[in-house]
């Protein structure tokens, strides 16, 4: 994967002849596309996109959630620690 990396910046930055260039550059896509010619495979694709982003953004709320419930427990906390300090003093 490295090597493939190294390649593709050679050829981005013109260090490699014409020749060179045509013999790696096939290798080089064929790791980072997959096109298919049937499309109907691009739908469990989508399928699984969509229940792992619906998943995410669940998983964001529910931390969020708790996020706001434990600052109104700290924020409770901090006023009633504030008040035994005012009560102490008077």
């Amino acid at each position: 994967m490295v090597e493939a990396i190294f390649i593709a910046i050679m050829i981005k930055m013109n260090f490699l002849d014409e020749r060179e260039k045509n013999m790696f550059q096939p290798q080089i896509l064929s790791l980072f596309l997959y096109f298919p010619k049937d499309k109907s495979e691009y739908i469990p694709a989508g399928i699984t996109f969509l229940i792992f982003f619906i998943g995410a953004i669940l998983a964001m709320k529910f931390i969020i959630a708790i996020s706001n419930r434990e600052a109104k427990k700290a924020k409770e906390l901090e006023n009633r620690i504030m008040n035994q300090h005012s009560q102490k003093e008077q």
